[in-house]
């Protein structure tokens, strides 16, 4: 029972520092015949970053410069074209920090119910299957909660959650969306966050104040102005910021992706906004 439980350890400490072995070990990618694109390699190694980064700084470790600049970091932006799979990596990153991040919360918002149960928990359900943790985990319609035995209360604590917000709702309803959230361990996904009203991202300064706490933000720049964008421009200094071009992804390569994008091209001209 020791040495099984000494191995789990390791195998979580691995995981920690090192979430694309998570990916490949954990989840099965290769197994389930999926690779990961060179853009959700490369958030996920600006994940561990600003992740470790955090960790060091709220225990009292000595920083190296780039440390400090990513400790200081509210999250990370992803501007991205559409069919890159940001939501996939969306889902494999609430995963990893879930497994990895004991008595973790991760509030999950999107501009709409139907995103966040038909795309982000279809996805968790995903990649989650025919996975070596799959039976760790509870995926519920609205909540995902870290299942350990005699833990009754891991559902009220160790948590991701699905809140949604109406854009016709007052400003005051809109910001208790993501209000009274805290924990050492805290991750915030906002998914098609440019659709999201403004007053919803207002927690985000007065939140984050835990061990490890960031925003994960994805989103497709469908909107000119609004906090997304902002992230991308006026508070640029505050993010990691990424922009996903969809021809440089390696799904590009598909001959259906080709076809739209040049019929997008041809009836709305490629330097439109479309």
């Amino acid at each position: 029972m020791e040495n099984s439980l000494a191995k789990e350890k390791e195998l979580l400490d691995s995981w920690r520092h090192d979430p694309l072995r998570f990916v490949y070990e954990a989840l099965r990618f290769k197994e389930k015949g999926y690779d990961l694109t060179t853009q959700q390699k490369e958030a996920i190694e600006y994940v561990r970053l600003l992740v470790e980064a955090k960790f060091k700084s709220g225990m009292g470790y000595d920083l190296t410069p780039e440390e400090e600049v990513y400790a200081a970091k509210m999250g990370i932006s992803i501007q991205s074209g559409k069919g890159t799979g940001k939501d996939a990596l969306a889902a494999i990153i609430i995963l990893w920090f879930m497994v990895c991040y004991p008595n973790c919360k991760i509030p999950c918002t999107a501009n709409s119910g139907k995103q966040l149960k038909e795309v982000l928990w279809s996805e968790i359900k995903k990649w989650l299957k025919d996975s070596l943790i799959e039976d760790w985990l509870v995926v519920q319609s609205e909540k995902i909660y870290f299942k350990l035995p005699k833990k009754e209360d891991c559902g009220k604590r160790w948590f991701a959650t699905a809140r949604t917000t109406n854009a016709k709702s007052t400003p005051d309803e809109q910001i208790e969306t993501l209000q009274g959230f805290h924990e050492d361990y805290m991750m915030i996904v906002v998914d098609e966050a440019s659709g999201i009203p403004d007053p919803v991202f207002k927690p985000f300064e007065t939140t984050l104040t835990g061990l490890v706490n960031f925003v994960f933000m994805i989103y497709n720049p469908m909107r000119a102005t609004g906090y997304a964008i902002e992230s991308q421009t006026k508070y640029r200094k505050d993010w990691v910021c990424l922009h996903w071009n969809a021809e440089d992804s390696e799904l590009s390569d598909m001959p259906q992706f080709k076809a739209q994008i040049q019929r997008l091209e041809e009836k709305y001209g490629r330097d439109s906004n479309v």
